[in-house]
């Protein structure tokens, strides 16, 4: 039989004295447990990459336009910043899965209402088109996936270098689903901004105070899509961006700057892209 002045916590048992309430973790544990969090997440994964690969580029980028002799360590960040690339893209081998599972649903969507699907006959709510066009962007992002793919078992010898072509395919589908995106993104941000007016029209701050977060990372997810687009267009089209750095600053060789100018690129998107990150680990 315990005694009457023990105390029994779980399976322990404390005597004489009162059980301290637990210790709230620190910050530092709490970090640890988020970055953790992260990191069981394949896009968790890719952005706690991408950071680093990017901020090695610029820093090798702004050395060299600062005039800085090459440190002796820029062998390294070569090293990081090429090999952090081929880490992401072998971390998002496979990603193709995710669309897929995806399309099942918008196809069940899709013969649910088939019969509006055909005759398009609805513009009441625009639905039907809004069906199909979600359809399209599943078969974008699978296309964009297996080129990836594609481009990535090629680039480490799996595959032949022929299917490196895939890479060429791919940037240009991320390329129009980030257009795709940026437009999606820039109507969410209306509405938003509309819906916050309307409650504080009536009075309804704490509403209006939340809603005020998802515009705050709506809007920094625009800020990420515009940095990609940049990155793309680097790679796409680079002569064009030459022209635009020509147009402000017409001393410059554009050549000598459009590596920076993705890697800065890269780093914000990455930046951006870590914090939002961060932020749905939190939230969940």
């Amino acid at each position: 039989m315990s005694d009457p002045n023990t105390q029994i916590v779980g399976t322990a048992e404390i005597v004489g004295h009162v059980v301290p309430p637990p210790r709230r973790p620190t910050a530092l544990v709490l970090a640890l447990l988020l970055t953790k969090k992260v990191q069981s997440r394949t896009d968790g994964r890719d952005v706690l990459l991408k950071v680093p690969q990017y901020l090695a580029g610029t820093l090798l980028y702004l050395a060299s336009q600062l005039g800085v002799p090459k440190p002796e360590n820029q062998g390294r960040l070569n090293n990081l910043k090429s090999n952090f690339s081929v880490a992401r893209r072998i971390i998002r081998l496979g990603h193709v899965v995710q669309p897929l599972s995806t399309v099942v649903d918008v196809v069940r969507d899709l013969l649910k209402h088939r019969e509006e699907v055909v005759k398009l006959e609805h513009p009441k709510s625009g639905e039907d088109f809004a069906r199909l066009f979600a359809l399209f962007q599943v078969f974008l992002a699978i296309a964009n996936d297996v080129c990836d793919d594609l481009g990535t078992l090629s680039s480490i010898g799996v595959l032949p270098s022929k299917y490196a072509v895939a890479d060429y395919y791919g940037v240009r589908l991320w390329a129009t689903g980030n257009l795709i995106d940026q437009f999606e993104t820039y109507e969410a941000t209306v509405r938003l901004q509309t819906r916050i007016q309307i409650l504080k029209e009536k009075g309804e701050t704490k509403k209006a105070r939340d809603l005020s977060g998802q515009l705050f990372m709506t809007r920094a997810l625009q800020v990420q899509l515009f940095a990609d687009a940049v990155w793309l267009a680097t790679d796409i089209n680079p002569e064009l961006v030459g022209k635009v750095l020509t147009t402000f600053f017409p001393e410059i060789k554009p050549r000598d700057h459009i590596g920076g100018v993705a890697a800065v690129a890269g780093l914000v998107s990455g930046l951006i892209g870590l914090h939002r990150t961060y932020t749905r680990a939190l939230e969940a």
